[in-house]
């Protein structure tokens, strides 16, 4: 769930989310805005929020974590059309040099506003199934007993450096 606002004062239009980390994330929507301006357009002070969803990969997973930010875009009137930017990470704020373009890389309450970390449920888990097999036809002095080993990876993370110990 992105969160826009328009900080400015001047109506924006043209108000589009980027996610600038993960791809494969869906293209941002919007859903509602706090004073039900049409898709795309914030009032001064206005609220947008916008969601999008992200199929994780084993490789998110094993890092136990999803990194990600947003840059929110838009066009305010009384301008050259320049689109303005404000990021949730200040580093990838672009600027048009326009009086109007303040990115701020802070939340719509003002709170500081950096990446985005969603935690994931790391759950590492191995199981072990031994076997054997007697000498045919009986067992005799000097006989061998094959044993089999199966490892699985149970869990939901990578394993690596798996060794198997009788």
């Amino acid at each position: 769930t992105f969160v826009t606002k328009n900080t400015g004062n001047v109506m924006l239009t043209g108000v589009t989310v980027t996610d600038t980390d993960l791809p494969g994330l869906s293209t941002p929507t919007w859903k509602a805005s706090d004073k039900s301006s049409p898709v795309g357009t914030l009032l001064v002070g206005e609220s947008a929020t916008y969601t999008a969803s992200y199929a994780l990969k084993q490789t998110d997973i094993d890092a136990g974590k999803v990194v990600n930010n947003a840059v929110a875009e838009g066009i305010p009137s009384k301008s050259d059309g320049t689109p303005i930017a404000g990021a949730t990470n200040p580093k990838n704020n672009s600027s048009s040099g326009n009086a109007t373009d303040t990115p701020t890389g802070t939340n719509p309450d003002g709170s500081p506003s950096g990446p985005t970390t969603t935690p994931l449920g790391v759950a590492p888990a191995i199981t072990i199934v031994k076997s054997s097999s007697a000498p045919v036809p009986s067992a005799t002095v000097g006989g061998v007993i094959t044993y089999t080993y199966v490892t699985k990876n149970t869990g939901n993370v990578m394993l690596t450096g798996v060794t198997v110990t009788d």
